[in-house]
């Protein structure tokens, strides 16, 4: 049976449970992961790659990859994979993009009616003894219904959110390289517009794209300077999409009505101006959070690495 490393330590029951499917093995987790797994990839001709690694899987740590086939991303977002570098010693990478869309769209959906409604401004509030009245005006909030979200990147999860947004009453305009097929649009009762002029017209800007060197501060100080004052960004996709010091600026000066940010540009590290504002929530990478989406997500990672052992088509390949 092919071997599989697992870039980080997984609880018995876990492992034994993949082991019913794979052969695996655990990196031990007692230094460093990625010296870990330096040491140890040379011998295994799959990847199940998940957990906070340094550096992720670079084309050094490639480069050591002698017998490795597959990479098994756990997650959507593979950019902590080196794309050239897999493809020059021809190892494919796959990814969960079933699992995690649902998740990460109710919560851009959650992040939106928080930030519209104040939800957690007036949390704090009351925690901080700082709300002098019950009357509703202190608190001025707006409703979802009949605002316009903008969506950039109609992919499963953009989809899912407009699906969302349908319910509340939003009109949806969408922008990506390749405009979707008229049927497709009237499904999601979403219009295509150019990304600048997309930019004038939301009062929600939610991305929903990967991060690749294309799109890596797609939106930076240019683009929010055509945001309306009253518009919000709602960011569950990555946070290097955005130029996160410009971000920074036109929250400070008011120049936007406020943002909800689920990632950051170097994750764990989250900028200290964000934690100053009023106008912001802040929460630490939670898109795929329920227990039930961790689990899905760990049935499709091991099912790439099935399908490629067994001589099938790899479903969820990227690259």
């Amino acid at each position: 049976m092919k071997k599989v490393l697992i870039t980080l330590p997984l609880p018995p029951k876990r492992l034994a449970a993949i082991n019913q499917h794979i052969a695996a093995d655990c990196i031990p987790g007692k230094k460093a992961l990625y010296e870990e797994v330096a040491e140890r990839i040379a011998g295994y001709e799959g990847v199940l790659f998940l957990g906070p690694m340094k550096k992720g899987m670079d084309a050094p740590l490639l480069a050591k990859a002698k017998n490795l086939k597959i990479i098994s991303n756990y997650g959507v977002g593979y950019d902590r994979v080196d794309a050239e570098a897999a493809k020059k010693h021809k190892i494919i990478v796959a990814n969960t993009p079933h699992a995690v869309t649902a998740p990460t769209a109710d919560l851009a959906i959650g992040l939106m009616l928080s930030l519209c409604r104040r939800i957690a401004v007036s949390d704090r509030a009351i925690r901080n003894k700082t709300l002098n009245s019950w009357y509703n005006a202190q608190l001025p909030s707006i409703s979802l219904k009949g605002k316009t979200l903008g969506i950039i990147g109609m992919g499963r999860i953009g989809k899912a959110v407009a699906q969302r947004a349908i319910a509340f009453g939003m009109n949806i305009v969408y922008y990506q390289r390749n405009r979707l097929d008229t049927a497709i649009e009237q499904t999601y009762q979403a219009s295509y517009l150019p990304l600048n002029d997309l930019l004038q017209q939301v009062d929600i800007l939610s991305p929903h794209i990967p991060l690749s060197p294309s799109t890596h501060h797609l939106i930076g100080a240019k683009e929010l300077a055509l945001l309306k004052p009253s518009a919000f960004i709602v960011n569950t996709a990555r946070g290097g999409i955005f130029d996160e010091t410009a971000l920074i600026t036109v929250l400070q000066e008011g120049k936007i009505a406020g943002a909800a940010l689920d990632v950051f540009a170097k994750e764990p590290i989250i900028p200290e101006a964000f934690l100053t504002m009023e106008n912001i929530i802040l929460t630490p990478h939670i898109g795929t959070a329920p227990s039930e989406a961790r689990s899905d997500m760990f049935d499709e990672a091991i099912q790439n690495l099935v399908e490629y052992f067994s001589g099938q088509e790899v479903t969820n390949r990227v690259i």
